[in-house]
């Protein structure tokens, strides 16, 4: 998969020519997934200037760290696809913090996911013995292991299987989609969400969203909108899964036990990720019946 990063440095004064890597930010437009990630210890930069170091370079992280949270949110949510963050606006950010804090210029690289790709620029790049993260357990947990798991049985993109689709129903309801494994028309559909994730109220009202347009589909079928402007006929009857990531051990999750309930009555599949293998072998046998 291909991914963009850049790398976050504090620069107190260009002429002297000091730096010190701060932390790195990791994204990619094909799975629509960001993430940054900054040194929880700011020791070595306050040795070349102690000067307010921890809110300039707290504040650009926090300011980051907010518009990837909302991002998130609105793919767990299954929200319309936004562009709001892209290889694009990586560029922005390199062409616009160039003082005290500079972002690099945006370099490709090719990773199995991002949370991957996050983990191996900031060993390389960045030092810290104690590390924050911006993140939550994501629905990307998901999404990789599903996307590894269709490989595995010979569901390949642009083939047969088709990322970020939506779902269009009769009555003009939409529903966002990551997968979609296709003969000639929809004979699956996978949407991965994550338990963990804090704004739980806003999760449940889209799982309810969702639902909905779920619920037009079994009752008149629908059409699916893929890249490129092309529409695909999806039955009433297609088969759905639903892979999510569990919350965490103690967390309380008001969501799940709503969606679960959602799922049921809709006879969506409803599996936990670590079982993604059992969607991508009925994915295989839909795809080439006995």
């Amino acid at each position: 998969m291909r991914c963009v990063y850049s790398i976050v440095r504090f620069v107190p004064d260009a002429a002297r020519g000091e730096c010190v890597n701060v932390g790195c930010i990791v994204g990619s437009e094909e799975s629509a997934e960001w993430a940054v990630k900054q040194v929880a210890n700011l020791a070595r930069a306050r040795k070349i200037d102690d000067d307010g170091v921890s809110e300039v370079v707290g504040a650009f992280f926090e300011q980051i760290g907010r518009q990837i949270e909302r991002y998130d949110i609105a793919e767990e949510v299954a929200a319309p696809i936004s562009r709001e963050l892209s290889e694009e606006w990586l560029l922005r950010l390199h062409c616009d913090y160039q003082n005290l804090v500079q972002v690099s210029e945006p370099a490709p690289m090719s990773a199995s996911s991002v949370e991957e790709a996050l983990e191996h620029i900031f060993a390389l790049m960045v030092v810290d013995p104690l590390q924050r993260r911006f993140e939550f357990a994501k629905k990307s947990r998901a999404l990789s292991r599903l996307r590894e798991a269709y490989a595995g049985v010979g569901i390949r993109k642009g083939v047969n299987l088709r990322e970020k689709v939506t779902l269009r129903t009769p009555h003009l309801h939409e529903a966002a989609f990551d997968f979609a494994v296709t003969n000639g028309r929809v004979v699956q559909l996978a949407q991965a969400w994550s338990f963990q994730i804090p704004s739980q109220e806003e999760l449940a009202a889209g799982i309810r969203s969702w639902g909905w347009t779920v619920h037009d589909l079994r009752q008149e079928g629908g059409e699916g909108l893929l890249a490129g402007g092309q529409r695909m006929e999806i039955r009433p009857d297609v088969e759905i899964a639903a892979v999510f990531v569990p919350p965490a051990d103690g967390q309380d999750s008001a969501a799940l036990n709503e969606a679960r309930h959602i799922f049921s009555e809709l006879s969506v599949q409803q599996l936990p990720y670590e079982r993604v293998r059992d969607v991508a072998q009925q994915a295989r046998l839909l795809l080439h019946p006995a």
